[in-house]
């Protein structure tokens, strides 16, 4: 298969829990990737390919319950970080391509909530 390459760029602001609903709406019409960390400790990565980011970030998810017990434990704030692919080597944005970027992430990265990841990534 051919080397595909992507260029991510993060919002440099980082974006409070108690701001997200005011902020995120400048992403309605965008489908990305976010992060979450409390404390400087990455707690979660996500994306969202078939929804907006604003979508995604308000529903409920099964790794919401490690995340708030973290900022419980730890008494600490939540912020979120927003990217979205700039550019890439292939014509079209899939939902493979969505999964592959974001196992990559969690791989490299170790986010503490996300339990379901592959232990390694090789590439698709």
């Amino acid at each position: 298969m051919d080397e595909i390459e992507i260029t991510l760029k993060w919002k440099a602001e980082k974006i409070h829990v108690k701001q997200l609903n005011e902020k995120v709406a400048s992403f309605k019409k965008q489908n990305g990737f976010y992060a979450i960390h409390c404390n400087g400790e990455l707690l979660y990565i996500g994306q969202t390919y078939a929804q907006t980011i604003e979508q995604r970030i308000k529903q409920e998810h099964v790794a919401y319950d490690c995340i708030n017990e973290f900022k419980e434990k730890n008494n600490c704030d939540l912020f979120f970080i927003l990217g979205v692919i700039v550019s890439k080597s292939v014509e079209y944005e899939t939902k493979s391509l969505y999964d592959n970027i974001e196992n990559c992430l969690i791989v490299r990265n170790k986010p503490f909530c996300n339990d379901d990841y592959p232990k390694f990534y090789g590439g698709d």
